[in-house]
């Protein structure tokens, strides 16, 4: 009986190992997760102000958000800017046979603006140019899930989920006074990942053994994907001043067809514990895709209650549908939800930003005058797979003075319900929270 039982022992270790190295008919789907993105608010100005920023020409970063609002600047000036952000997701999954691991804490600290613009005349027309980087998403994320599949060979797996990197920009503005009311401002902006920080990364593992009576099998597979992002697109603005107390602004931001390297490999160990590990070789595979960047389409005001006090408000539309990355081979999925269906539909956002400012000229702190800042903002009509947060809320204070400002931000973002296909019949459900902190120092130029 003794024999007869290693006899059974050495036929499944040899089943087992020539059955997983030479196909992969009996291991089960494995997870593909789509990227999950954050857009980012480089100016802690903006960040406290809910987003409402198209009109509004007292924030230093104010040449990404709307080059128009440059031609406002009287002095040369340079900023920078830090963004510091907690990122929680909850999630679920409905499929029997995963869960997902509790919940994980991201932490993100990068640039979030830095920029030098300068004021000149040309036949008395007064013009600004500058020049600016800034991120616009960002990729941070980790996660977790508990694989038990009890009637099936792949009894006990954890897959483990690492995103890092940035989508950033490289910006040329220009603005010109058309008339002593009405400016123009346009943006070159170049997404190069051989200039900036313009490389996201996807690491996905897995560790678990699959058990048949004495025999204990250990496997690990990881699964590393990174994309070198290259692109350009305009930003054209235009600022309005309508009267003095209403000033109205309005800005276009083009659509961008990116070119993707997409370098991605591959490791699967199999392995009994009483002999030599299996072992399949990393493949490197380098690929040229695409990814598309939809429009977006703003409007915005300011009005001003009295002297020190003015109201701010944003109106834009994205359609979120066209964010979509395509394959080598032509197929294309919606970035972020996985899904190819969703090309098709329509995945338009409206986001309604709103702020209010208020200044004391006291000049109480030294040669500062002191600058409140408070708003919201929130999504209508709003798709299941758009990175603008359902809703926001931030609040902030400035210290402006003759040469220099500092300015402080905060915003609470909240993200119900995005989803993801993750399985070929099952999707991830996240509700997101995240807290960003933003610092910017402004020098002026006299």
């Amino acid at each position: 009986m003794k024999y007869l039982s290693k006899i059974t022992n050495i036929y499944l270790i040899f089943f087992f190992i020539i059955f997983f190295t030479n196909s992969l008919s009996l291991r089960a789907e494995s997870p593909k997760f789509p990227f999950l993105v954050t857009p980012i608010t480089s100016s802690p100005v903006s960040l406290a102000l809910g987003g409402a920023s198209i009109a509004n020409n007292n924030d230093p970063s104010a040449a990404i958000f709307n080059p128009a609002n440059i031609v406002l600047f009287s002095n040369p000036q340079w900023t920078i800017s830090t963004y510091n952000s907690v990122k929680k997701e909850i999630a679920e999954i409905n499929d029997d046979h995963y869960s997902v691991s509790g919940t994980q804490n991201v932490k993100s600290f990068h640039i979030g603006y830095c920029g030098l613009s300068f004021p000149f005349k040309i036949l008395s027309k007064k013009m600004v140019a500058g020049i600016s980087y800034h991120p616009g998403f960002s990729f941070e994320r980790s996660l977790t899930l508990n694989q038990n599949d009890d009637q099936e060979m792949t009894d006990q797996r954890i897959w483990s989920l690492k995103q890092s990197g940035y989508m950033s920009a490289l910006s040329l503005s220009y603005g010109i006074e058309v008339s002593n009311s009405f400016y123009l401002g346009m943006n070159l902006n170049f997404w190069r990942d051989d200039v900036l920080d313009n490389q996201w990364k996807q690491d996905i593992s897995m560790r678990g053994y699959r058990q048949n009576g004495n025999v204990r099998f250990e496997e690990f597979q990881k699964t590393s994907v990174s994309f070198d992002d290259k692109g350009t697109n305009l930003d054209f603005g235009i600022l309005w001043k309508i009267s003095s107390k209403l000033i109205a602004g309005a800005v276009i931001q083009t659509n961008r067809s990116n070119d993707i390297t997409t370098k991605s490999s591959e490791k699967y160990i199999f392995e009994n514990t009483a002999v030599d590990p299996a072992f399949n070789p990393a493949d490197s595979i380098i690929s040229l895709n695409d990814i598309q960047i939809p429009m977006t389409i703003g409007m915005g005001m300011s009005y001003f209650i009295n002297e020190n006090w003015n109201l701010l408000l944003d109106f834009r539309q994205i359609f979120w549908e066209q964010f979509k990355y395509t394959t080598d081979d032509k197929s294309s999925r919606q970035f972020i939800s996985g899904r190819e269906e969703d090309t098709e539909k329509d995945l338009r956002v409206h986001i309604i930003n709103f702020g209010t400012i208020y200044r004391l000229k006291t000049r109480s702190i030294k040669a500062f005058d002191l600058i409140f800042r408070m708003g919201f903002s929130a999504c209508t009509d709003r798709g299941i797979v758009h990175p603008e947060p359902d809703s926001s809320v931030g609040f902030g204070f400035g210290l402006e003075g003759k040469k220099m400002d500092l300015n402080f931000g905060y915003q609470y973002q909240r993200y119900t319900n995005q989803e993801q296909l993750i399985l070929s019949e099952s999707e991830l459900k996240n509700s997101i929270r995240i807290n960003v902190m933003e610092a910017s120092l402004t020098y002026k130029f006299y």
